[in-house]
């Protein structure tokens, strides 16, 4: 589970497994970029194993989440 909130220039992201076992030390003040967004996927990826379900919510915030919700260019 990956949890995300998400500010007008920044967003945190938690993530935990199935148990609600920490697998991250939240990261805080992750700049709302596509190079920061694609750094917490890389970074997520490397946690979990190959076929791993993963659920991303992201916190609906006006317009501010929308720049999570499409692909990192």
């Amino acid at each position: 589970m990956v949890a995300s909130d998400v500010g007008e220039n920044e967003f945190a992201v938690s993530v935990n497994d199935a148990a609600r076992s920490r697998l991250l030390k939240p990261l805080l003040g992750c700049a709302m970029t596509a190079p920061s967004v694609r750094e917490v996927i890389a970074t997520m990826t490397w946690l979990l194993s190959v076929g791993a379900g993963v659920k991303i919510g992201i916190e609906a915030a006006g317009h501010y989440h929308t720049p999570l919700l499409a692909p990192p260019a």
